[in-house]
């Protein structure tokens, strides 16, 4: 697996560019340049940040290049000949357009794609099967204006193929994603317009490919096919940068293949964008987290191909800060539910906040959960007001079929027949940002400083302090605290532990999760749950309720005591 991110600033250079025509106009932006406000926008502030995998795929033959004024996403196709090449081209290819502030026209694009397409096809090798390779590209300008008077400033794109981009625009009053402007329509063998343009040219098209075998009907290289109507022409579209111009987010078509089954435009408005929004709430701003979150959610969704995505945060300084409020957090005691365990089915799936009296199990999950849901046979999970809380049935259903049930039901029914003394709830909640370790919903946590070491979690904090003061220290810290908090976990079995680390881990632990509730997102969640029980279903009976819910149940017990303080 290949990842790979940087940061870099957009320089000072001043653009210009002309407004084009827009392919297939329903699907991307129409709001003109007069319908919107004035904005003084400043280029210098721009930062981009990119985040790449390699995937399932055996190559990885995604390729990115910027030189700080124009972005390119290639997406290769057939192999890396004709990507890579590509790729090569792109400094002579930028240095063209950014030394003319007016050739970054449609017709001269055109005119610069073709060019550059004999070009690669004489420079392949025939013997080693380079020809059949290609490549798709999405590449965009950014424009600043010279002043208020003379243009706009604004985002252009031209792209052959189907690597997507888009802008997220949020609404700083609200909390939320405004509008996700489209820049880009792919060029599909399935779309109407194309497959008449291809037939029209004398090309064929059959099991909604050309000849057969290419998906996509604009494409750079794919010399083998020589199917009349394959072309490197652009479609192009412009943007006018306003007051709510937040992010321009550019991918591989990796990220397509993760909302097959969806329309692309609400993907990008109640998933993408939301999901962009939860991270700024949560005070995460760095374009490269957030691209990094993208591919993760894609990958999670099951998406199998190389996924690279661009973000470039057009304006640092717009920011929103987090909706949850104390008058959400329940305020009541907790007190036995009198329902029937076996009554469920007929509780509601979601709830946006938690009555004073639990007659189901639930967990709380946020909008970049949604996709998961999705994925796994829940569609209705799109149309829930995440965040808030999913039926604890559904999840366990989901990752552990019947048997998930069945510990569910165990766990309940442990908890409704145990001594009134103990004061247990037959229904609980959970979420998985209570846990250490995630594997079923990805969760960011946040940097933590145990003991004077920087950890990226609580889960390698935790595992490190199993070895303090011992030889492998050091190496076992190193080792934990480059990997995810699963993997985490796992090397934290590999390694001799300390002799003393069952008397003294639950105060490890206490301490642990002391410092990561002091973190007001994390805490606000916790205060969601205020007055209910907290379990943690698990086969582990020490920190959580084990299979038959007899469990000690040790985490949810030092988080309910720090929610309690």
């Amino acid at each position: 697996m290949s990842n790979s991110e940087f940061d870099l600033m957009v320089d000072t250079n001043e653009l210009n560019v002309q407004l084009y025509d827009i392919m297939h106009e329903e699907e991307l932006l129409t709001t003109s340049v007069a319908e919107q406000p004035s904005y003084n926008f400043d280029i210098t502030k721009c930062i981009c940040g990119s985040h790449t995998d390699q995937n399932k795929r055996t190559t990885q033959e995604d390729r990115q290049w910027s030189d700080g004024k124009i972005y390119a996403i290639l997406d290769g196709n057939g192999g890396s000949a004709t990507v890579d090449n590509l790729l090569s081209k792109m400094p002579a290819l930028a240095a063209h357009f950014n030394k003319d502030e007016n050739a970054f026209t449609l017709d001269n694009i055109n005119q610069k794609f073709v060019e550059i397409n004999h070009r690669i096809k004489s420079e392949l090798n025939i013997d080693r099967g380079e020809m059949k390779s290609g490549s798709t590209a999405t590449i965009v300008k950014i424009t600043k204006a010279e002043s208020e008077s003379e243009s706009e400033s604004k985002i252009d794109c031209a792209y052959v193929g189907d690597s997507p981009a888009f802008i997220v625009e949020i609404d700083p009053i609200q909390n939320q994603s405004n509008i996700i402007p489209l820049l880009t329509v792919s060029h599909k063998a399935s779309d109407p317009a194309e497959v008449a343009r291809v037939k029209e040219a004398g090309g064929k098209i059959f099991f909604g490919r050309m000849n057969g075998v290419l998906a996509i009907t604009r494409n750079f290289g794919c010399y083998n096919l020589g199917t009349p109507g394959l072309i490197v022409e652009p479609s192009m579209s412009s943007y006018k940068i306003n007051p709510a111009s937040k992010f321009l987010v550019m991918s591989s078509d990796g990220l397509l293949d993760a909302y097959i089954n969806c329309k692309w435009t609400t993907i990008t408005e109640e998933i993408i964008g939301k999901s962009i929004v939860e991270k700024l709430k949560k005070g995460i701003t760095n374009p490269k987290k957030i691209a990094e979150s993208i591919v993760n959610d894609a990958i999670q969704r099951g998406s199998a191909d190389n996924i690279t995505v661009y973000v470039v945060d057009l304006n640092p300084e717009l920011q929103i800060s987090p909706n949850y409020s104390d008058n959400s957090v329940s305020s009541v005691s907790s007190v036995n539910s009198v329902s029937s365990v076996n009554s469920i089915s007929s509780i509601p799936d979601f709830i946006k906040n938690l009555p004073p009296v639990l007659n189901a199990s639930y967990t709380y999950l946020e909008m970049s959960h949604v996709s998961l849901l999705i994925t796994n046979g829940i569609p209705e999970a799109a149309s829930w007001d995440l965040p808030g809380f999913v039926k604890q049935e559904i999840i366990s259903r989901i990752f552990h079929g019947e048997n998930g049930i069945e510990t569910l039901r165990n766990i309940e029914k442990f908890r409704s027949e145990s001594d009134p003394a103990l004061g247990l709830s037959p229904f609980f909640i959970w979420s998985p940002y209570f846990e250490n370790v995630h594997t079923n919903f990805q969760v960011e946590e946040f940097g933590i400083n145990y003991e004077n070491y920087n950890y990226p979690g609580p889960e390698h904090a935790f595992q490190s302090q199993k070895f303090k003061g011992l030889p492998h220290f050091e190496e076992a810290r190193e080792k934990i605290s480059a990997e995810d908090s699963d993997k985490a976990y796992r090397i934290g079995q590999k390694y001799k532990a300390r002799n003393d680390w069952f008397e003294i881990n639950f105060e490890i632990m206490v301490n642990i999760q002391k410092i990561k509730f002091a973190n007001t997102f994390f805490k606000t969640i916790l205060m969601l749950t205020k007055g209910h029980d907290l379990c943690k279903m698990t086969n582990d009976a020490y920190w959580g309720a084990g299979a038959d819910g007899r469990g000690k149940n040790k985490l949810p017990e030092i988080l309910m005591k720090i929610r309690d303080q």
